[in-house]
């Protein structure tokens, strides 16, 4: 590995890892798209609190604001993702502190095989009307599937075009 000129190394090792993490992402994305409510778990309790609130990223230059919801019956409060933050004003004004909401997250495989954290909320429901529908999810889902298969194709086809040209 040492022996190996700095382009060398990047196609041998470096290339087929971002490869892999695209082709991932782009399976985790699949999943994502075909989910729906009757694949998910349903949180049902009441509320206890709903705000926004700030949360740091991985990187100290990554800060976001999800919609934070508490129930009574978990621990650790759920989260709408700031890509909604349109939705946050109507979803203030319609659920209150001592509703009964159902939020509807992931199972724990479903989080590792498409990233993100299981009190990520896919739908919300109240009274039995839908405030917040799954298929806004899968459209910005679909939207990032796009990208990682570009990525994915681009990758894959310059790491085989160099394996080939290597054994040439």
């Amino acid at each position: 590995m040492g022996n190996l000129p700095k382009g060398e190394f990047f196609h041998k090792y470096v290339l087929p890892v971002v490869a892999v993490f695209f082709s991932w992402g782009l399976a985790g994305h699949i999943l994502l798209i075909n989910l729906d409510k009757n694949s998910l778990v349903a949180n049902k309790g009441q509320v206890t609190d709903i705000a926004v609130r700030f949360e740091q990223g991985t990187r100290a230059s990554y800060k976001y604001y999800p919609l934070k919801i508490g129930l009574t019956n978990c621990s650790e409060d759920f989260r709408l993702p700031d890509t909604y933050k349109r939705d946050f004003p109507f979803l203030q004004e319609k659920i209150l502190v001592g509703d009964t909401i159902t939020l509807f997250t992931r199972h724990q495989w479903q989080t590792i095989l498409g990233w993100g954290k299981q009190i990520d909320i896919y739908q919300i429901d109240k009274d039995g009307k839908t405030l917040f529908d799954i298929s806004k999810v899968i459209n910005e889902k679909k939207n990032q599937a796009t990208l990682f298969s570009i990525f994915s194709i681009i990758l894959w086809t310059w790491y085989i075009i160099y394996r080939r040209t290597k054994k040439a």
